[in-house]
C-alpha cells in the first residue's frame, strides 16, 4: 500500500513535464502538418503551442491530475467498502439462521439451555490453527459435523454456513458432549436446524439475563453492515466535494489559459484586419483551448485507469464510471465554454486593433 501510494504521487509529480514535452512536440507537429494544408489557424496554434508549451501544460495537467486524484479517492473508498459488500452478501444468504454469541466470560450452560429447541448450540475454541467445536451428538449431526473427536474436518464439508461463519479454509475438529455438560468457552455458535430464522431479539434478552455483562450477539456481517453505512455516506460526501474542488481548480487553469490566447489573438489581430476575415480566431480557440481539453479529459481517463491496476488485482478496489464520466463532461463543458467565450473575445479584440506608428 505504501509503494502504491508513493507511486502514484510520484507519478502526479512527474506528469507535468512529461505532458509539457508532449505538448512542445504536438504544436510543432501540428504546425508542420498544418502548413502543408494551408490551415492558418491550425498552423498558428501549432507554433504558439510548441513555443508556450508551457501555458498548454499547465491546462492539461490540472485537469490530469485531477481526474487522477480523484480516481485514487474512489478507488480507496472502493477499497474499504468492498468487506461491507461481502459481509452484505453474506447476510442476504445467510440471514438470521447463524447468530455469533461472544461473551468476556465462559457462556454457561444455562444460556445453552434457555435456548429455543429448533437452535444447534455448538461452543468455539481456537487450537493450534483449527477451531473446535464442542456440542452434542444432535447439534453435531444437524450442521454435518461428526459426532466423535476426529481429524480436522474442512468448514467446505460441513453446514455452508460455517463455511461464512469460520471462514471457508478453517478446518472443525469435533468434540462430543452430553446436554449437561457446561460450555468452556467465551465463543459460540447458534444456527437453526434447517436453515430456518431465529428470534435473534429473544436470544439477546436470553444472553443478556443468563450471561456477563459486555456479550456481543449479533448475525454475521451485522457489524461490517452498520459501519458501512456511515462510510458510505462518507465517501459519498468525499467523491462530491473531489469533484467540487477539481473543479473549481480546472475552471481556474483554464481562465489563466484563456487569457494567454487573448494576449495571442491580439498579437494575430493585424493578420485578420488584412484578410478581413475574423472567423481564424474560432479555429485558434479550437486548436489551443478545445482541444487540449479533450485530449486532457481522455490523458485523465487513461491515468485513472493505469494508477487503478495495481488496486483492482486483488479484487477489492473495483473502478467506477463516475470519475470517468464526471471528468470527460467537465472538460468537453469547459472546452465548449472556452473555444466560444475565447474565439468571440478575441474577435472583439482584433475588430479594435489600429496600426501605430513605428
Amino acid at each position: 500500500m505504501l509503494l502504491q501510494a508513493v507511486g502514484a504521487l510520484g507519478g502526479f509529480a512527474t506528469l507535468p513535464a512529461l505532458i509539457a514535452a508532449a505538448c512542445r512536440t504536438a504544436g510543432s507537429a501540428l504546425a508542420e502538418q498544418t502548413r502543408r494544408w494551408a490551415g492558418s489557424s491550425a498552423l498558428i496554434s501549432g507554433r504558439w503551442m510548441a513555443a508556450s508549451a508551457a501555458t498548454t501544460s499547465r491546462l492539461v495537467c490540472s485537469v490530469v491530475i485531477a481526474i487522477g486524484i480523484t480516481g485514487q479517492a474512489q478507488l480507496w473508498v472502493s477499497r474499504m467498502v468492498e468487506p461491507v459488500r461481502q459481509a452484505t452478501a453474506v447476510h442476504h444468504i445467510v440471514g438470521d439462521s447463524v447468530v455469533r454469541v461472544t461473551s468476556p466470560k465462559h457462556i454457561t450452560r444455562e444460556f445453552a439451555e434457555s435456548l429455543p429447541g429448533q437452535a444447534v448450540f455448538l461452543s468455539l475454541t481456537e487450537s493450534k490453527g483449527t477451531i473446535r467445536a464442542t456440542g452434542t451428538c444432535t447439534d453435531l449431526k444437524a450442521v454435518e459435523l461428526p459426532c466423535r473427536s476426529t481429524t480436522a474436518t474442512p468448514a467446505a464439508e460441513a453446514d455452508g454456513r460455517l463455511r461464512y461463519a469460520l471462514g471457508s479454509g478453517t478446518d472443525i475438529t469435533t468434540i462430543a458432549t452430553t446436554p449437561m455438560s457446561a460450555p468452556a468457552s467465551g465463543a459460540a455458535l447458534v444456527l437453526s436446524r434447517h436453515h430456518t430464522v431465529l428470534d435473534v431479539s429473544e436470544i439477546k434478552r436470553r444472553a443478556n439475563r443468563t450471561l456477563a455483562p459486555g456479550t456481543d450477539v449479533s448475525t454475521l456481517g451485522t457489524d461490517w453492515i452498520s459501519g458501512g453505512m456511515v462510510l458510505k455516506d462518507q465517501s459519498g460526501w468525499l467523491l462530491y466535494f473531489g469533484l467540487l474542488g477539481t473543479s473549481v481548480l480546472a475552471v481556474g487553469f483554464a481562465l489563466n489559459t484563456q487569457a494567454a490566447f487573448l494576449r495571442q489573438g491580439r498579437a494575430a489581430a493585424p493578420l485578420t484586419v488584412l484578410s478581413g476575415r475574423r472567423t481564424v480566431f474560432f479555429g485558434l480557440s479550437g486548436w489551443s483551448l478545445f482541444a487540449p481539453m479533450l485530449s486532457a479529459g481522455a490523458i485523465g481517463v487513461l491515468v485513472y485507469s493505469w494508477l487503478a491496476g495495481p488496486l483492482t488485482a486483488d479484487g477489492y478496489a473495483s473502478l467506477s464510471s463516475t470519475p470517468v464520466l464526471a471528468g470527460l463532461g467537465v472538460s468537453a463543458t469547459l472546452g465548449l465554454v472556452l473555444w466560444g467565450f475565447g474565439g468571440a473575445s478575441a474577435a472583439r479584440s482584433a475588430s479594435r486593433w489600429r496600426p501605430n506608428d513605428d
